[in-house]
C-alpha cells in the first residue's frame, strides 16, 4: 500500500532517489515472503528471514537525522581501533587459555569443571577464559580446580601442575 501511494505521488521520479529504491526493495522482499508463506502455509525460518529484512528500513531514518549520521560516522571511523583492541584481547585470551591448559589440563572434573568447561582442550579453555574475563563464575572455577590432597592425588596425576608440587 505504501509503495502504491508513493508511486502515485512521485511517479517515475520515485526511483531517482537511492533511499526510495532501498525502501522499495525491502518492501518487495517482505511482500514475496508474505506471498510464499500464504501460498505454501510455511512459517519456518526461510520465510521469517524475509520478514526480518523489514528491520533494515530503520536506515531510512539515518538519511533524515543528522545526529545519527554523525554517530554512525564516528563508529565507522573508530572501527579500526576497536578491531586492534579486540585483536590484542584475543591474543591475551589465547595465552591464558594455553597457560590454563598447561597448569590445569589434567585436573579432575568436579564442581564447575565439566565436559563444557575445562582446560583439557583449547576451545573449552579459550571459551572459559573469555567468559571469566567478564567476571562470570570465575570463583566457581577457582574453587573447583583441585590443587592439593585430598581433592586430588599426585600419584594419579590429577592435581594442577603447580610449580611448587
Amino acid at each position: 500500500l505504501e509503495i502504491v501511494i508513493k508511486l502515485l505521488a512521485f511517479g517515475v521520479y520515485y526511483f531517482k532517489d537511492v533511499w526510495n529504491i532501498f525502501d522499495f526493495s525491502i518492501q518487495m522482499i517482505s511482500l514475496i515472503g508474505f506471498i510464499v508463506s500464504v501460498a505454501t502455509g510455511m512459517t519456518n525460518f526461510s520465510v521469517g528471514v524475509f520478514r526480518l529484512l523489514r528491520i533494515f528500513r530503520i536506515f531510512i531514518l539515518i538519511k533524515r537525522l543528522r545526529n545519527i549520521q554523525r554517530l554512525l560516522r564516528v563508529i565507522i571511523i573508530s572501527l579500526p581501533a576497536i578491531l586492534n583492541v579486540s585483536g590484542v584481547l584475543m591474543i591475551l585470551f589465547f595465552v591464558f587459555a594455553v597457560l590454563g591448559m598447561r597448569l590445569f589440563g589434567r585436573t579432575r572434573w568436579q564442581g564447575a569443571i565439566n565436559e563444557h568447561v575445562n582446560f583439557s582442550s583449547f576451545l573449552p579453555a579459550f571459551g572459559y577464559v573469555a567468559r571469566s574475563s567478564f567476571g562470570e563464575d570465575w570463583q566457581d572455577l577457582m574453587e573447583s580446580i583441585p590443587v592439593e590432597a585430598p581433592s586430588c592425588s599426585l600419584k594419579w596425576g590429577d592435581c594442577a601442575d603447580h610449580p611448587l608440587l
